[in-house]
């Protein structure tokens, strides 16, 4: 879930709900393009023709163009600017192709047309269809209601027809123009329906991403304007079970309001939080630019031990006063860390998820319900392979399990590996519990100091006791581990203008 708090980059996540919208509408338009084909030729007896020509050759393209959105919507991430663009081009595209079919035939220049063009339902049925991001415009509408005139003009100078009579032309145009015009109705009726749920002062604007757990949604501020992030949780989430009692209404509201209250920049703001009208809880949070470690590393590779010791030290900063309040975090993970773009800083940590779900039972991106993990300790709160031994035997968390899974975290970004593997969750619950970890520096690709190696042995202790007993301990060693080419601003600037540069997003249509 925490990998759809901010941008979205390749590898971070599956396709988003506008894409899948994007797929749909454009694999439907294929099918419905292929059998409209025949049924126009048969019906204006000029039989089916598959030879070069343009017709055929307009048709052929524009039904690539349909098939190549359709499967880049549905194998690669689009931004949300991407689908904005893609969709009303294949308004305009799909209009083009329908026309050109349609009226590339030879037909009476005085002789009007029998019904209205096939281009007037495709504009009517598209905003039903399409993603949010080209709904309630009139533009693309109206270029491809323009598509018609255009098609028999064509036909004309090349001689395939006569030139219509001015009554053709006008029962020709009228009615794709007023389609055009009504479509943008229709268009802002299901834009209305598809964002017209608000959580408090907010709106929701587009899903995000969605699980076992919940759904993230990208909103804004309805007076503000501001972008957020809301989380909305699914009660068993939080209960383990299917009823919700007072107790979990309360450990929610106590844990949301003691996020809050936490002032330290490295820990993602909580603007507001709440039980929605069918129960659900959710609260909202800022929205960042930037991407979760774990998709960091997926996409990226390992990181230098510079580079990691900078996120991992801010993220020690968050945790230190979260702890000093009583507020242990309990899951911390690369999903829940975050590289982040602030004002004119990059590579700025940000901590997400306070205790606020605590039955995510994960391992990198894939949930493990067969294994019984509630046989091993009771109920086990939290992600097993940056689990703590102590807390995979079912004893309560405190700083120093924090300690253990951000050693985990540590490691995965040094290696692009977790600490201990295996086919299930047991397998891997099983190694924290009584395997030795591989020192990093003997995983890596790249060097890893041998402080640094100690450092994360040491917070991997099985003996809570024998590892840095707080945050601000963890963070004096990382300062004092020497380093041959630190991390420096200019070197963060220069990979984030590379790999992620200055997205501007678009909140409304």
């Amino acid at each position: 879930m925490g990998s759809a708090i901010g941008r979205l980059v390749p590898g971070s996540s599956g396709p988003s709900d506008e894409q899948r919208k994007l797929a749909m509408v454009t694999l439907e338009f294929s099918v419905g393009f292929v059998l409209l084909w025949p049924v126009l030729a048969i019906t204006s007896g000029t039989g089916i023709h598959l030879g070069p020509g343009v017709k055929q050759l307009t048709g052929l393209l524009v039904l690539l163009v349909a098939l190549t959105i359709c499967v880049v919507a549905r194998l690669k991430q689009l931004r949300h600017r991407h689908i904005g663009i893609l969709s009303p081009i294949f308004l305009v595209v799909g209009a083009l192709g329908i026309a050109v079919v349609e009226q590339w035939r030879p037909w009476p220049g005085d002789t009007p047309p029998m019904g209205i063009s096939w281009v007037c339902l495709w504009l009517v049925v598209y905003p039903f269809e399409a993603p949010r991001s080209h709904l309630g415009t009139v533009w693309p509408a109206l270029l491809a209601a323009f598509t018609l005139p255009i098609a028999v003009g064509g036909a004309v100078l090349t001689g395939v027809r006569p030139s219509p009579s001015a009554l053709v032309w006008a029962a020709l145009v009228v009615p794709v123009l007023v389609a055009a015009g009504l479509s943008v109705f229709p268009a802002r009726a299901v834009l209305a329906l598809r964002e017209g749920a608000r959580m408090g002062s907010y709106r929701l604007i587009e899903l995000l991403d969605h699980g076992a757990m919940g759904e993230v949604w990208l909103a804004s501020h309805r007076l503000l304007a501001r972008p957020a992030a809301i989380k909305l949780i699914r009660p068993h989430a939080l209960s383990g079970g299917s009823k919700v009692s007072g107790d979990v209404m309360r450990r929610f509201r106590r844990e949301a309001q003691a996020t809050s209250e936490l002032q330290c920049p490295h820990t993602i703001e909580l603007y507001d939080f709440g039980v929605a009208d069918d129960g659900r809880f959710f609260y909202v949070m800022e929205l960042l630019d930037g991407v979760n470690l774990q998709a960091l590393v997926e996409e990226f590779g390992p990181l230098p031990a510079e580079r990691a010791i900078h996120l991992i030290r801010q993220t020690c900063l968050s945790l230190a006063e979260a702890h000093r309040r009583g507020l242990i975090h309990r899951d911390v993970k690369p999903t829940n860390l975050y590289a982040c773009r602030m004002g004119l800083e990059v590579d700025y940590a940000k901590v997400l998820d306070f205790g606020l779900v605590k039955a995510d039972l994960t391992v990198g991106g894939d949930r493990f319900s067969g294994d019984g993990l509630e046989s091993v300790a009771g109920t086990i709160a939290g992600t097993p392979a940056y689990m703590a031994p102590e807390v995979a035997t079912g004893q309560p968390a405190d700083a120093r399990s924090d300690v253990y899974s951000l050693g985990c975290v540590l490691y995965w970004l040094l290696t692009g590996q977790l600490v201990f593997g295996g086919a299930s969750a047991i397998a891997i619950l099983k190694g924290h519990l009584t395997d030795k970890p591989i020192p990093p520096s003997q995983v890596a690709e790249m060097a890893v100091p041998e402080a640094l190696d100690r450092i994360v042995l040491d917070c991997l202790a099985k003996d809570p006791d024998a590892r840095p007993q707080t945050m601000e301990a963890l963070r004096d060693r990382l300062d004092a581990c020497p380093l041959e080419r630190p991390w420096t601003a200019v070197k963060a600037e220069r990979w984030w203008e590379r790999h992620l540069p200055v997205e501007v997003p678009t909140l409304t249509p």
